[in-house]
């Protein structure tokens, strides 16, 4: 058992609020903003189904003068997922919050809130990448190709952003990107037509974590949360797992107030704890679920945008 004491933390006070979680989660999800939100049907069991619709295609046939014409009809998809529940807590023990200077309780809230966003980002990022087809940087078939001359650049985005018009997804799309692959795109010099956020942004409409700017109509984010890979790859580069998605590709349960909770056990005596030397605060989510929706050839709207870099870390 791992108990934050006065020498793991220093200068630290008991002070919490309740809302210090759910402040720190909500601005701080990427992925999840882009789903298809559905609340949990009460009573329906573990399993929570989302639906999408199949475009129609175009009707040719002219109309005859008093023949009523033959329906057409909708098809529809039915994706499910598993719901499950998701939480974390830290133990505090009574004698830091006796000399400790900061409010400890409000400070713990803050990061178990940013730990709480991270899993539910997390958990999405899972499920597209185990579904999403793949586009591969430097014109590449296949990851075994993909090496440090392969960089995230222009053309990738590009391909990515044609390859979803072709299937009549013309929606704004949204590029999540490791910050080096943004580096790479950002020095690459035959890159034209990027715009900073400042410049398309309407009034009242709310910039991502980690925006930087706009290229081809596709929204560039800057997130540590993605895959990477050494394995398969040529002269095992790190390649990373960009994901470039359209809102509403995959469907996630709604997360509400109700749905994310705080939790904080004040100390009391008790078998475990007989001189209530510990509480604990946390986090727990009641039930949550992810499910890709692009379930066909002509539906898929989000791809894995697999990138090498020859980038050297300063650190």
């Amino acid at each position: 058992m791992s108990i934050q004491n006065t020498t793991g933390l220093s200068n630290l006070v008991a002070q919490y609020y309740d809302k210090k979680l759910l402040m720190n989660f909500y601005p701080n999800l990427v992925l999840y903003s882009m789903a298809q939100k559905r609340p949990i049907p009460k009573g329906s069991g573990t399993t929570i189904n989302f639906h999408k619709i199949a475009k129609l295609s175009a009707s040719t046939t002219p109309l005859v003068e008093g023949v009523a014409p033959a329906e057409d009809s909708l098809t529809a998809t039915r994706p499910s997922a598993t719901i499950k529940q998701y939480g974390n807590y830290i133990l505090i023990s009574d004698l830091l919050e006796l000399v400790s200077i900061d409010p400890i309780l409000d400070d713990a809230m803050k990061e178990l809130g940013k730990q709480a966003a991270l899993t539910v980002d997390t958990l999405c990022r899972i499920e597209l990448d185990s579904d999403c087809d793949n586009l591969f940087a430097g014109d590449n078939s296949a990851l075994t190709g993909v090496g440090t001359d392969d960089p995230l650049t222009a053309r990738e985005i590009l391909r990515g952003r044609v390859s979803m018009q072709v299937n009549d997804i013309m929606d704004e799309a949204i590029l999540v990107a490791h910050p080096i692959c943004v580096f790479d795109l950002k020095a690459d010099t035959a890159a034209g037509g990027w715009m900073e956020v400042a410049k398309y942004l309407k009034k009242d409409e709310m910039i991502l974590k980690g925006e930087e700017g706009k290229l081809f109509n596709v929204r560039i984010v800057s997130s540590s949360n993605i895959d990477s890979t050494a394995s398969g790859t040529e002269s095992s580069a790190t390649v990373y797992s960009n994901l470039m998605c359209t809102k509403g590709c995959f469907g996630a349960v709604e997360l509400d107030s109700k749905g994310v909770k705080s939790m904080i056990v004040p100390r009391k005596p008790s078998i475990a704890d007989p001189l209530a030397q510990v509480n604990s605060v946390g986090w727990k989510i009641e039930g949550f679920a992810a499910a890709y929706l692009g379930t066909t050839s002509t539906e898929r709207r989000a791809l894995r945008v697999r990138a090498g870099t020859a980038f050297t870390n300063a650190y």
